[in-house]
Formats: C-alpha cells, sequence, structure tokens
C-alpha cells in the first residue's frame, strides 16, 4: 500500500472503532522482500504451473551457453525461455544454491519434441534477482549437440 493508502485504512479502521494506536504499526512497516531461495523456487514452480513470465523484469540479461554474447531485453528473453518452456513437461530442481541475490539451479526437462519425440535435459542455471523480487537475469548451460539431435528428431 502507499502512504496514503495506509492512512486511508487506518481512518476506515478507526471508524470500525479500531484505535489509530493499533493502525500505527501498519504506518510504519516496510515493504517485505522475498528471500532469494523463495523466489527461485517460486520462479521454477512457475514454470511447471504457468505464470512464469510474471518474475521477469523490463530490463533484462540473457545469456546462453552457446554463445558470448548476453542477449538484453524481456522481450527477447520470454521468447527464447518460452520457445524452451513450451516443449517442457516437466521441471525438476535437483539442486539449488543461493548467495545474497543470485541462485545457481541444476535442473532436469523432461521434455517433448514437436516430432513427439522424449528427453530428459540437466540444464545449470544462473538467475539474478533485484530489490523489487523481478528476476533481471539468466543465464543457462545444456548440452546443445544432444538438444539439436532431439530437436530434429534424431
Amino acid at each position: 500500500m502507499t502512504d496514503c493508502s495506509h492512512i486511508a485504512f487506518c481512518i476506515i479502521l478507526n471508524g470500525l472503532k479500531i484505535s489509530l494506536f493499533e493502525c500505527l504499526p501498519i504506518l510504519f512497516l516496510e515493504v517485505q522482500h522475498m528471500d532469494t531461495k523463495t523466489l527461485a523456487e517460486s520462479y521454477f514452480t512457475a514454470v511447471n504451473k504457468g505464470g512464469w513470465e510474471d518474475f521477469v523484469a523490463e530490463h533484462f540479461d540473457y545469456g546462453m551457453c552457446d554463445s558470448q554474447k548476453i542477449r538484453q531485453g524481456r522481450d527477447v528473453y520470454l521468447q527464447g525461455a518460452g520457445q524452451f518452456y513450451a516443449l517442457s513437461q516437466h521441471l525438476e530442481v535437483k539442486k539449488l544454491l543461493v548467495e545474497g541475490r543470485e541462485a545457481a539451479a541444476l535442473n532436469r526437462y523432461r521434455l517433448q519434441s514437436p516430432h513427439g519425440k522424449e528427453l530428459e535435459l540437466d540444464v545449470a542455471e544462473f538467475l539474478k534477482f533485484d530489490e523489487s523480487d523481478k528476476l533481471i537475469a539468466s543465464t543457462i548451460y545444456f548440452d546443445t549437440h544432444r538438444f539439436q539431435e532431439f530437436m530434429q528428431g534424431r
């Protein structure tokens, strides 16, 4: 809530015979941020269930194992990750390490190609979140040769 909404909230509560002193703590609440582990777990859960796009910030850096080039922008990430996630039948987090606002995960994706072929693919993912709990960077590493063969139906 904004500062004004805190005050309006307290006035409404005061009208319901709740004292102003009971409302004062609300006026001084700081915005609580999710810890990085919870954010990363929530993001990966959303990859499985939908809504992962809501985590992604406008200003975004996206790196992939096949290139030293860092792609920038939310739309670029939504397109690239979206194409990959569309193949995903299930994501399992095998290991998650957190330091500050960064997380490193070893994930196993169960994928199904447009040809109907299935593949389990281990992916190392490095995520970075900002102070507003938005995902601002992702770099992924996986066996690109195996993935290309899978996509070609081999």
